[in-house]
């Protein structure tokens, strides 16, 4: 199998799809749309009402002549672009754009333009010459191709563009590419919350893709295989992608492959077979092949092949920001976080040298990230190394480090140690608790996608931490999580520290919150300038109050956070007995509100745990 050499910008790849039509002879005049409504008429009925709409225009292309009406211009004999001088959503009226001649769709960016299917059809069908879409989204497609369809001998290249919430029947929930003779090219994109009844949630390759970079796949799902990806009989080549938080019924939640990838400088982690409930990677099936251009940041043990210098992690949450966003500016991304280990190592063009690139597979250097900003900027960790994936630092990311020690009172069994019962224990979420709807809304909200491949040993619960610059809560400047031990440590997700990215050293309340326990913060602010700081709140004297008592003294010099704040208001009250006693009443067991003592059943225990808290009047003494 012979596999292409990649196109590694927009301007390179305009140049290479005009030589081509040159050699072919069909370079000529240009023909510049200006599309100025956002209306759809599948059936042409709006020709001859004075506006140009992206229908009219392609009709025109495709067919050489005026099906408008008047309303565009004829077409050159090159390759055509449609300018869209409006902003909003076009919303098609039951039927994809089909496009067999070729044509450039140039939006005024992904967050001022949607092209959408309403849910009812696909948005572009390719089916012959090249088609470029450029600084659009495309969105709510719903086909049994997907919502971009390359179904032809076509090209298919797409820029700075979204593909976002779209669904396919079969396979190829954001882009489905399907032609022995056809290839896509994709860069400087993101592809995520698309969905397939097949492979491929975000893309589907049957047909060479001559390139993907700087592209980041994120929430997709697949229920047969490749959540983000799947290459089925060809090939795909990829440099710089990030492949995070994807999912999928079977296999690979990120990359599958019965065809031909080959992948470089890119993350692939934290993408989950559901079904299973455990992290998978990469999936390989028999007849495919997986080439690895090393200088991937992949997860542990995670079904991705690694050689000398892959870099491996048990925690996402560690290398990037989980939230998906836009960054400054581009298209959406997930920034690398202070620590990650994606910082400075990927494969560094010219020693480094301040905007010197990334070397790509097949030759070549990618200068660019998915945002249009330079690579191997000199910043990340201070070094001047190219950063692995989509996103490339531009300033060194500060950041600092919680050393924290606690009790809770419902797991507490004496002699400085908690524990847990099985049932409890086997029902621990693998990510972060404080993500659940039962949050949202609460002061324990908390969106971060945290999470353990391989829960630590001695693990008790997630427990939520903050900083804040001063004592109210409005001066909050970070928030994460923790892993409870039985011993009291509060650790980070590979045992060590909790780390706070984005945060510039200095001097900060902590703040602790469990589901189940009476929230406490520092007496006083802690020193972090030094780049880490700690506190031990098993100490009568290490909590804030605001008149009343903070801790719960647990044995002589050992205090714990109170239990039993069911309803986590703050108060050890009536509501939170209510809890416990319909839960008692339904026979609850696992990781369940009402379970005071954390033991997975909710019985008298727990009872006589929140009657003497609330007796005592216990509250919560952190301040709003």
């Amino acid at each position: 199998m012979s596999h292409p050499t990649s196109c590694s910008d927009f301007p390179r790849c305009i140049a290479v799809i005009f030589l081509a039509m040159t050699l072919a002879g069909t370079v000529g005049a240009q023909t510049v749309y200006d599309i100025d409504t956002l209306t759809d008429a599948a059936d042409l009925s709006d020709a001859g009402d004075g506006l140009c709409a992206v229908r009219e225009a392609i009709a025109n292309i495709n067919s050489g002549a005026d099906q408008s009406a008047g309303d565009c211009p004829l077409p050159g004999l090159s390759i055509d672009t449609l300018e869209f001088s409006v902003s909003g959503t076009i919303v098609l009226d039951g039927a994809a754009l089909v496009t067999s001649s070729p044509v450039v769709f140039s939006g005024p960016g992904h967050d001022l333009l949607e092209i959408s299917g309403n849910d009812l059809s696909a948005v572009i069908r390719v089916t012959g010459g090249a088609t470029v879409l450029r600084k659009i989204a495309v969105t709510h497609g719903n086909s049994d191709h997907g919502a971009l369809w390359l179904d032809g001998d076509a090209l298919l290249f797409i820029d700075q563009s979204a593909i976002h919430d779209n669904q396919s029947t079969g396979a190829g929930g954001g882009i489905f590419v399907d032609h022995p003779d056809g290839n896509l090219i994709l860069t400087n994109s993101a592809v995520y919350n698309n969905e397939a009844a097949g492979g491929g949630g975000g893309l589907f390759a049957n047909s060479p893709v001559e390139s993907v970079s700087n592209v980041t796949f994120s929430g997709n799902f697949a229920a047969r295989g490749g959540g983000a990806i799947q290459v089925a009989g060809d090939s795909l080549t990829a440099n710089n992608i990030t492949v995070f938080n994807n999912t999928s019924d079977t296999l690979a939640g990120g990359i599958h492959a019965f065809g031909y990838i080959e992948i470089k400088n890119s993350i692939v982690l934290g993408n989950l077979d559901v079904s299973h409930n455990v992290p998978i990677d990469c999936s390989i099936s028999p007849g495919g092949e997986y080439f690895n251009g090393e200088y991937n940041l992949v997860g542990d043990g995670t079904g991705c092949p690694t050689g000398t210098n892959d870099l491996v992690s048990t925690a996402p949450a560690y290398e990037l920001d989980t939230i998906l966003k836009v960054n400054g500016s581009g298209t959406p991304t997930h920034a690398l976080v202070f620590g990650s280990q994606a910082l400075d190592n990927g494969d560094t063009f010219n020693g480094g040298v301040p905007g010197s690139g990334c070397i790509r597979l097949n030759g070549g250097t990618i200068v660019i990230d998915q945002r249009f900003l330079p690579r191997a900027s000199g910043a990340g960790m201070g070094g001047s190394g190219c950063d692995i994936g989509a996103f490339e630092a531009q300033d060194e990311i500060p950041g600092v480090e919680a050393d924290i020690e606690m009790f809770l009172q419902g797991p507490y069994i004496g002699g400085a140690s908690m524990d847990v019962g099985d049932n409890f224990e086997d029902n621990t979420p693998q990510f972060q608790t404080y993500r659940a709807g039962l949050f949202n809304g609460s002061e324990l909200e908390y969106d971060g996608l945290e999470s353990t491949n391989i829960p630590l040993a001695g693990m008790i619960d997630w427990v939520l931490v903050s900083l804040r610059s001063g004592s109210d809560a409005a001066s909050e400047v970070a928030r994460g999580v923790g892993i409870l031990m039985e011993d009291g440590t509060l650790a980070g997700l590979t045992g060590g520290p909790i780390p706070f990215s984005g945060v510039t050293p200095g001097h900060f309340y902590v703040v602790v919150d469990h589901w189940s326990h009476l929230g406490i913060m520092s007496a006083e602010t802690i020193d972090f300038t030094s780049g880490s700081g700690g506190i031990n709140f098993k100490l009568a004297d290490a909590a804030w109050t605001s008149g009343g008592t903070p801790l719960k003294l647990l044995e002589p010099a050992t205090y714990g956070l109170f239990a039993c704040d069911a309803n986590f208001d703050g108060q050890i009250t009536a509501p939170d007995f209510n809890i416990w006693n319909a839960a008692t009443t339904a026979g609850a067991t696992g990781y369940v509100l009402g379970d005071c003592n954390m033991d997975g059943q909710v019985t008298a225990p727990d009872f006589n745990l929140w009657n003497a808290n609330t007796t005592a009047g216990a509250a919560s003494q952190v301040p709003n």
